[in-house]
Parts: C-alpha cells; sequence; structure tokens
C-alpha cells in the first residue's frame, strides 16, 4: 500500500517540482508519505528486513528544492526521515536549521530524536534532545513518555525507564498527556527481558491504577519476557488473565508459548508425544480465536517435531504450510537439514537442498551450511562433510571460522 502511495505521489510531484498549485503536491502530502515511509524504514530495520520502500529522506530532499514555506510538521518530518535511516547527527542539523528559520519545534521532532537515540543505545543524545526540549519550551505529551521509556529500556537503563515513568506521571497536568500503553508496555518488556518478571507484573498491576488498559502486546511482552526466562507455567497464567481482562491474545502471544514449550522440554520430554500434543493444543487454541498461524507458528512446530524424533509429522506441517497458501523459508529447511543429516537419511537431506535451490524467495547464507556440516561431523561422516565446502564455493558462500570449527 506504500509503495502504491508513494508512485501516486511521484506523478503528482513531477507534475512541476516546486509547483505550489492544487494540481501538485501539497506540503501536507509531502508530509504524510514522508512520515509513511519513515516507519516502513524504522520496522525493516528492527526486523533486520531490506527496505523495500523508497527513501523518505530523499522525498524530504524534493521538500526542501520546492518554495513551500515548511512548518513544524514539515521539519518534524524530515527529523523522523533521517532518524528512521539512521542517521541522527543530520536530524539534529534540521532542528538547528528550523531555529535559525524561526519555526517552533514541537514535541513531535524531539520524540522522534530521542526514539531514535534510543534505538542506536545513545544514552547522552537521549539526554541531549531532551535538555534541549526543556530549553526550548516544548511541553512533553504522552508519546515522549513512550519514547523516553522506550529510549532507556532499549539503553539498559530500567531504573532511568522508571524515573522517566514516574515523572510524567508526577509532573503531567493533563491526563491526555500522561505516560500511555506504550510507555508501561516498553517499561514491562524491558523489566521482563532482565529477569525481573515481578516488576514486570505489577507494573501491570500499576496500569490498573493509573487508569492504563493494557493491551495485547503489553501481556505478549510479558508473556515473551517469562518464557525466556524458562516459566512457562506462568506464561500459560498470564495468557489466563490475559483472557480474563478480555484481551484479545495474538499471533506473536501463541508463538511466544509455542518457543517457549519447545524450550523447555528436557530431553527425555522432547523424544515423547506429549511435547506435539501440548504444542498442537496451543494450534487449536490460537484457530479457536478466529487467529491464523504464520510462518513463525509453523517452523516452531516444525522444530518441536524434529525433537520428538518425529520426521513424519514434520512432513505433515509442510504440507499444512504449503496448504495454508505460506510458503517454507530459510529457517524451516535449516531446521530439517539438521535432522536428516544427523540422522543419516540422504535421500530427504537431498530433497530438502534441492527445495531450497529451486526456491528463489530462500536466502542461503553461511548458517544453513555450517549447520549441515555440524550435523555431518556429529555422525562422524567427515567426507561428507567436506563436500559441503563445495557448493558453497560454487554459490560464493565464504566460510567463516565457525564453519572450519565444525
Amino acid at each position: 500500500m506504500t509503495l502504491a502511495v508513494t508512485r501516486a505521489f511521484y506523478t503528482v510531484a513531477k507534475k512541476g517540482r516546486g509547483a505550489t498549485s492544487e494540481a501538485h503536491a501539497t506540503l501536507r502530502t509531502y508530509t504524510d508519505v514522508i512520515a509513511s515511509l519513515s516507519r516502513c524504514a524504522v520496522e525493516a530495520r528492527e526486523s533486520g528486513a531490506v527496505r523495500q520502500t523508497p527513501s523518505a529522506v530523499e522525498i524530504w530532499l524534493m521538500l526542501r528544492a520546492t518554495p513551500l514555506r515548511l512548518d513544524g510538521a514539515a521539519y518534524a518530518a524530515g527529523v523522523g526521515a533521517y532518524v528512521s535511516e539512521g542517521r541522527t547527527g543530520e536530524a539534529e542539523r534540521l532542528l538547528r536549521d528550523m531555529t535559525a528559520d524561526g519555526v517552533r519545534a514541537g514535541p513531535r521532532l524531539f520524540n522522534a530524536l530521542i526514539a531514535g537515540y534510543g534505538r542506536e543505545k545513545n544514552l547522552r543524545g537521549i539526554e541531549t534532545s531532551a535538555m534541549a526540549m526543556r530549553t526550548l519550551g516544548v511541553v512533553p505529551n504522552q508519546a515522549t513518555w513512550g519514547a523516553k521509556v522506550y529510549a532507556y529500556v532499549n539503553c539498559g537503563r530500567l531504573d532511568l525507564a522508571l524515573d522517566a515513568l514516574e515523572r510524567g506521571i508526577r509532573f503531567s497536568p493533563k491526563p491526555e498527556r500522561r505516560p500511555g500503553v506504550r510507555a508501561y508496555t516498553a517499561l514491562v518488556q524491558g523489566l521482563a527481558r532482565a529477569g525481573r518478571v515481578s516488576d514486570a507484573d505489577e507494573v501491570i498491576r500499576r496500569m490498573a491504577r493509573d487508569g492504563v488498559k493494557p493491551n495485547a502486546y503489553t501481556y505478549s511482552t510479558l508473556i515473551d519476557g517469562l518464557v525466556r526466562g524458562a516459566q512457562l507455567g506462568l506464561a500459560e497464567t498470564a495468557l489466563a488473565e490475559m483472557r480474563r481482562a478480555k484481551i484479545k491474545p495474538t499471533v506473536v502471544t501463541y508463538n511466544s508459548l509455542l518457543k517457549g514449550l519447545v524450550r523447555s522440554m528436557s530431553d527425555e520430554e522432547r523424544q515423547q508425544e506429549d511435547v506435539l500434543h501440548r504444542a498442537r493444543g496451543i494450534f487449536a487454541d490460537m484457530r479457536a480465536d478466529g487467529l491464523t498461524p504464520d510462518l513463525v507458528s509453523y517452523n516452531t512446530l516444525v522444530d518441536a517435531c524434529i525433537d520428538a524424533h518425529a520426521p513424519n509429522e514434520a512432513w505433515n506441517v509442510l504440507r499444512e504450510i504449503s496448504e495454508s497458501g505460506l510458503k517454507p523459508d530459510v529457517v524451516t529447511y535449516t531446521t530439517l537439514l539438521k535432522y536428516f543429516a544427523q540422522v543419516g537419511d540422504d535421500s530427504a537431506t537431498r530433497w530438502v537442498v534441492k527445495e531450497m535451490d529451486a526456491d528463489p524467495n530462500v536466502v542461503q547464507d553461511v548458517g544453513v551450511y555450517n549447520c549441515l556440516i555440524s550435523a555431518y561431523a556429529k555422525r562422524g561422516d567427515m567426507p561428507r562433510a567436506l563436500e559441503t565446502l563445495e557448493p558453497m564455493q560454487e554459490k560464493r558462500i565464504k566460510p567463516i571460522v565457525s564453519t572450519y570449527g565444525a
């Protein structure tokens, strides 16, 4: 959708760069497109995916080349564009340009800067932006507190995140400017991942007292933290509490439970059918909630099948993936390769490699071949392990230290 909107924008903008009539792109049009592309860039960076959309900075530079008079929203969009691409230094220069042009900065601009420095784990940048905000007399809004708490959590400074939440509650005269669900959720996530599960649970309790309603993401982050801490029972309790609060779980919630189930099983339990039965139960609950399992869900189920030494069930899951309209990815194939190579099922191993080679959407990396070499080595088949280096060379995949280590 963003690509379609951007193409439409280019059609309008190219009718006359710099024109200001209604037949051409307006300031609001530029600002909206820049903000949308910036969100796409941030999502791509956080997921590790290749950005599929044009550069927001490119659109910002097009805007600056027009005679349109830039306002605070336009400068905020420009700062967001640079921040989304990790160019916070250039974003800061825009703030100085804005001041020189006599345009007053608003909270949105500083929110983008603070969040950007948070992603970079730049504590000094966060503090400098907050100080500039106070110096210019810009009043924080709800999104500001959310950005601050998120930024401090990302820097590993839970003490400062807690302090930011407290200050937001105490010093915001209007309720709508106080910390909202994003700030509380960021804190829950940070505490849960740090193993401070009881503190994370207390923050959720506090939300009710502060009049802020938790959402599905809030509970999902708590469940994920419990799962990471190998506390599957408490994670299931949190899910039950989520239901009592009439908050519908998401696919992410269930995926966390699935991963926790597979990780928490002992070697003996993994070789029993119980783990598969429980995993299938989570799938059934997911569908009962009207949710469709995604590829992460299926990959985790494949992993459970392999851990339980149930390859036939793994083939069934592969069939389900195809029937659902999804396609296996490199994680699916690598999980299967690891098992088949280790148990000596050469025909299945060759089939998986052939499927990977035939799928243009599967990007094979050194991790795939490291997995294959390690599996052969564990079963003592060194000729096969050495032969695996040949297709790596053919595909120009460079071995790394762990390749030779295996």
